[in-house]
């Protein structure tokens, strides 16, 4: 949780030196699903929603707000998530 208030914090730093057009609506939809928080590569070209992996029901509601955002307009919506080491799990 710590890790996804820290990200959401540089995320809305770097909304202020490079917006991104809808850095609100994916910021709502965080907190509506209750995700840790949110992410902003540093080109500030792609944003992700943090859900604990540990926590109840977290693929439904990974699946959920996928969903709500593709339904939202946005395109190109992933989902994936990565073990302590990094790697992708399918």
């Amino acid at each position: 949780m710590l890790l996804g208030r820290v990200a959401t914090v540089s995320a809305c730093i770097s909304q202020r030196h490079l917006p991104k057009a809808h850095f609100d609506t994916v910021l709502a939809l965080s907190q509506w699903f209750g995700a840790c928080g949110v992410q902003v590569a540093h080109s500030g070209t792609l944003i992700g929603i943090l859900l604990d992996a540990n926590a109840p029901k977290a693929a439904l509601r990974a699946g959920e707000i996928a969903k709500t955002a593709t339904d939202t307009g946005f395109a190109d919506v992933q989902m994936f998530s990565l073990n302590a080491e990094g790697a992708v799990l399918q």
